[in-house]
C-alpha cells in the first residue's frame, strides 16, 4: 500500500468551526455507509461566520504562501551582482 500524500495545509481542527449534527437516519444504500452531517455555530438563531471566515483565512494564506515561496525557490539565481 501507498504511503498517503502529506499535508501542506496548517493541521486546523474542523471541530472549532463545525458542530456534527447526530441523526439516525440511514441512505438506504447496498454498500456500508455513513452520513455526517455539520453545522456552523449558531448565536441568536442565526449562523456565526466568524470561525468559518478565521478557519477560511488561515488555509488559504497558507496555501498562497506555499506557492509563493515555491514560486520565488524555482527562479533562477542572479549572481550577476556580486
Amino acid at each position: 500500500m501507498r504511503n498517503p500524500i502529506s499535508r501542506s495545509l496548517p493541521d486546523v481542527s474542523m471541530d472549532s468551526v463545525f458542530t456534527e449534527v447526530m441523526h439516525h437516519e440511514k441512505l438506504g444504500l447496498r454498500n456500508p455507509e455513513q452520513l455526517r452531517l455539520f453545522r456552523l455555530q449558531i448565536s441568536n438563531n442565526a449562523f456565526v461566520y466568524t470561525s468559518l471566515e478565521d478557519y477560511l483565512t488561515d488555509i488559504i494564506s497558507e496555501y498562497v504562501f506555499s506557492r509563493a515561496q515555491i514560486e520565488k525557490l524555482s527562479q533562477p539565481v542572479d549572481y550577476s551582482y556580486c
